[in-house]
C-alpha cells in the first residue's frame, strides 16, 4: 500500500504542475525527499524513471484534450507542458504512432460514430 501512495503522490505532483517545466529535482523537492531515492523508489515500484513517468502522463492527458476537446494542438502543448508545438508533435509522434492532428481526427471519428 505505500507503494500505491507514493506512486499517487508523484502522479499527483506531476499532474498538478503538468504545463511548468517538470523534472526529477521538482519533484523529489516536492515531496522532501533526495532525487537519488526518488529515482530507486520510482523504478522498483514501477520499473521505470521519472522522465519516463512524467511523459507518460504528458501523453495521456494529451490524448484526452485531442479526443474530447476542440484546443488548437499549440494549446493542448502548452497546456501538458511543451514551449514547442514541432517537439511536442514529435515527442507525440514517437510515444503514440501518429502525429496530434492525425490521432485527433481518428479518434473524433471513433467517437463520433458510436
Amino acid at each position: 500500500m505505500r507503494h500505491n501512495r507514493f506512486l499517487e503522490t508523484v502522479q499527483h505532483i506531476i499532474t498538478t504542475h503538468l504545463d511548468q517545466s517538470i523534472n526529477s529535482d521538482f519533484i523529489a523537492h516536492q515531496m522532501g525527499i533526495n532525487r537519488m531515492f526518488l529515482h530507486r523508489r520510482l523504478k522498483a515500484i514501477t520499473g521505470k524513471n521519472a522522465t519516463e513517468i512524467i511523459l507518460e502522463i504528458r501523453i495521456e492527458n494529451a490524448r484526452k484534450l485531442l479526443s474530447s476537446t476542440d484546443q488548437a494542438i499549440q494549446d493542448i502543448a502548452q497546456t501538458v507542458g511543451y514551449s514547442s508545438t514541432s517537439y511536442f508533435g514529435q515527442v507525440f509522434n514517437k510515444s503514440v504512432g501518429c502525429y496530434p492532428s492525425v490521432y485527433r481526427k481518428q479518434h473524433r471519428g471513433a467517437t463520433s460514430a458510436m
